[in-house]
């Protein structure tokens, strides 16, 4: 199996593929990033920071619905002897936990957190998104060897709601634009979800019934995992409520606004750790025979994410002022956050590489707790520096304490790998 795999996943490595693969989600990126100018233009700093709430709903009912299986799935179809029945039970699980996770947003939005109708809307209407991206089968694409298709997949995504949001922007804007284009966003997505599993459904003979044996192993393996990503909701998530809760949405705004820009290479950052994931787990998977070469590739990986990162981050930091100040002056205040945040996307590129190490070597509960320790020194500064600093002190929180995460995770990595190959040394 690991030798088919390795093969297999070959070809991710070539110049070719990173190049097509990078030149696809750049286009995801540059689209991703019109749409936010073009929201912060037309619709203002109020109505933005709605939007922006709004994320906080989808990104964290993906977190929690994936369970850890957005870091783990790869790993585990290449590594386990029944691919199709784990992937039919990862889906099952999404599905089960997605489920509950947004009727009982649905019941304390509308019910018990006191908020206006426009904004419980958009809060049900962003977490039925997020159920949509939590529903993603994007490992099954990887492991079989077709990342390109499926980023051409979310290029459609990102196409079809770039299109719905000029249309209600400039032609439909109202008071209530902001619903209008989450349920865009929405829609685009439930479309290409089911392209999504389209395929995966003519590559697979997936598992109707559900195999819960299947499905409590794949929740066991992956709990400190799930327990892990509560901890990096503390850094990046929980920060930004903090910011609407002390000074509202329009504060918010700024940070959601930077935010948003950052998110552009953040997903370029993760599209690339998909192309070696599947080679990080063959290598993990035997590490004895492979601790020189483990060694050798986090760094070439490291360096990789953060060269492909620069080549956007540096254009952006002389750029971006000039075109704020074009498109909207009020989000000038954004540029402090982002200037913070350039730093923290650069780190975030070196930290997804070495988190999948950690995660291919079964070092889980070291993720669960440099991420549950540091993400509680995130909330403790972000109390601190937001009340002095607002939206640039969320940001301030999370670099440094991603830092202290990143430089423990990197420490437990290197000790594994070196202990490892001691063990080879002696047994040879």
């Amino acid at each position: 199996m690991q030798e088919r795999s390795a093969s297999t996943f070959k070809k991710y490595l070539s110049v070719k593929y990173i190049l097509s693969f990078s030149l696809l989600n750049y286009l995801q990126s540059a689209i991703s990033l019109i749409v936010s100018v073009l929201l912060a233009k037309e619709l203002g700093r109020e109505e933005y920071g709605y939007f922006a709430y709004g994320m906080v709903y989808a990104n964290t009912l993906f977190i929690i619905m994936q369970f850890g299986t957005d870091k783990t799935l790869v790993r585990d179809l290449v590594q386990r002897d029944q691919p199709e029945i784990t992937i039919s039970s990862a889906g099952w699980l999404w599905f089960m936990l997605g489920i509950v996770i947004v009727g009982m947003i649905s019941v304390w939005a509308f019910g018990f957190a006191g908020f206006s109708s426009k904004t419980a809307i958009v809060v049900l209407i962003c977490s039925a998104l997020g159920f949509m991206r939590g529903m993603s089968p994007m490992p099954w694409f990887d492991y079989k060897g077709k990342a390109n298709y499926h980023s051409s997949i979310l290029l459609i995504d990102r196409l079809i709601f770039v299109a719905a949001t000029l249309l209600i922007v400039f032609f439909y804007k109202n008071e209530q634009a902001i619903i209008s284009i989450a349920l865009a966003q929405f829609l685009a997505r439930a479309i290409t979800i089911f392209l999504e599993w389209k395929y995966v459904a003519s590559t697979a003979k997936l598992t109707l019934k559900p195999v819960y044996t299947e499905i409590k192993t794949i929740a066991r393996d992956n709990v400190w995992v799930w327990l892990g990503a509560m901890g990096n909701l503390l850094m990046t998530q929980v920060n930004q409520l903090m910011i609407d809760g002390k000074f509202g949405v329009k504060e918010l705004a700024l940070y959601g606004f930077a935010f948003q820009v950052i998110m552009v290479i953040r997903l370029l950052q993760q599209q690339i750790l998909r192309l070696i994931t599947p080679t990080i787990a063959v290598i993990t998977h035997n590490i004895q025979t492979h601790a020189k070469q483990a060694r050798k590739k986090l760094l070439q990986f490291c360096s990789l994410n953060i060269l492909l990162s620069s080549c956007i981050v540096l254009p952006a930091y002389f750029i971006m002022p000039y075109f704020i100040e074009i498109v909207n002056k009020d989000f000038l205040g954004a540029l402090p956050v982002l200037n913070v945040l350039y730093v923290w996307i650069l780190l975030f590129g070196v930290a997804i590489i070495i988190n999948q190490f950690l995660i291919g070597l079964r070092l889980q509960k070291f993720f669960f707790i440099s991420t549950t320790v540091f993400g509680l020194l995130s909330l403790g500064l972000a109390e601190i520096f937001i009340e002095e600093y607002g939206s640039i002190g969320a940001a301030m929180s999370l670099l440094i304490a991603h830092s202290c995460s990143v430089l423990f995770q990197l420490f437990i990595v290197l000790r594994k790998i070196k202990k490892e190959a001691n063990v080879a040394h002696i047994n040879e």
